[in-house]
């Protein structure tokens, strides 16, 4: 069963596919630099001081900005430089994730079709699209996530697969991981974090509270989160400190229902122990029941807890400025 099996009429796109748009619309005037990263960050009540070093160049500038938004990732360079280091805000889940792109159709599928092979502690989903090759993810548990990175990442993922013979489909996209030129290897991890802002900076997207592939909500809450900031910086003019905290207060509550997203579908990606993978076949049924399924998505989708609304974040904006009288 594959994510097209589901009722309805699922639509998978890539992460780059998001940021491509999101680029090409961009308007001119935006200065983009790429290879440049942040090295030192120093501010006062009135800005931010930067260090920027550019990788091919070897040179570094500081420039001065009245607002430092980080949206680096879960090992963000902003949050380690300003909040402190990476230690203290991640969280790991106990799996590993690996995922690449398949060259072409894996051995037993036809052109356009998924799959998922689910067992005890280990997981492979293959994901197809349209228009270009499926893409990979292994899932699987791991007891010490720090000896998983000693061992090349192809000979660690045969063991944990085998040692049974792996058949037609599982034994192409394990030979398809030895050849894969980018490949990611990383561990599973939660970002936690008691603010995400500290005066003239902020954290936004999966720097700021990554819930983790398994919450599924990575670029939907980067994209709200980012909206949402806007809106308050435009609703909050000349004063920082005050959009950002209000702006932390009215989408906090959401993210946290992601994060325990993230670790209640943890047993459904890849289920640890017996319960996990009866409740996870319960589901697969009752979500692949054409009227059945249809509902409980759709339920879904209206919950408080599938995504920041347009007329929430409107409520919101209007409350506060009700109390403020702004």
């Amino acid at each position: 069963m594959g994510f097209r099996d589901l009722p309805g009429t699922p639509w998978l796109m890539l992460r780059g596919d998001v940021e491509q748009a999101a680029y090409a619309q961009l308007p001119a005037e935006v200065d983009v630099r790429f290879s440049t990263i942040p090295v030192k960050i120093t501010q006062d009540a009135d800005g931010v001081d930067v260090e920027l070093r550019t990788e091919h160049a070897r040179t570094s500038v500081t420039e001065r900005f009245d607002l430092v938004v980080g949206t680096d990732g879960v090992r963000s360079t902003v949050r380690s430089l300003v909040f402190g280091p990476h230690e203290r805000y991640l969280h790991r889940l106990g799996h590993m994730l690996v995922a690449y792109e398949f060259p072409g159709v894996p051995d037993g599928l036809a052109p356009g079709e998924g799959a998922t092979m689910i067992e005890l502690g280990r997981s492979v989903w293959i994901f197809a699209f349209k228009d270009r090759d499926p893409t990979i993810l292994l899932s699987y548990r791991s007891d010490d996530v720090d000896a998983e990175f000693t061992r090349p990442r192809a000979e660690r993922v045969r063991e944990v697969y085998g040692p049974e013979p792996l058949g037609a489909t599982l034994g192409s996209v394990l030979a398809a991981l030895e050849s894969a030129e980018d490949v990611l290897f990383d561990s599973a991890e939660q970002v936690r974090m008691e603010r995400w802002s500290h005066g003239r900076v902020v954290l936004v997207g999966d720097s700021a509270w990554c819930a983790s592939a398994y919450a599924g909500t990575g670029v939907s809450a980067g994209l709200a989160g980012a909206d949402l900031l806007a809106t308050f910086l435009e609703a909050c003019p000349g004063d920082v400190g005050v959009a950002l905290r209000r702006w932390e207060e009215a989408l906090r509550p959401y993210i946290e229902r992601y994060l325990q997203t993230g670790l209640d579908q943890r047993g459904f990606f890849t289920p640890g122990n017996q319960h996990e993978a009866r409740r996870r076949r319960v589901i697969t049924r009752l979500v692949a029941t054409p009227l059945l399924g249809t509902a409980l998505l759709r339920l879904s989708a209206r919950s408080p807890s599938a995504k920041l609304k347009d007329a929430d974040i409107a409520a919101v904006i209007a409350a506060d400025r009700h109390r403020t009288g702004r």
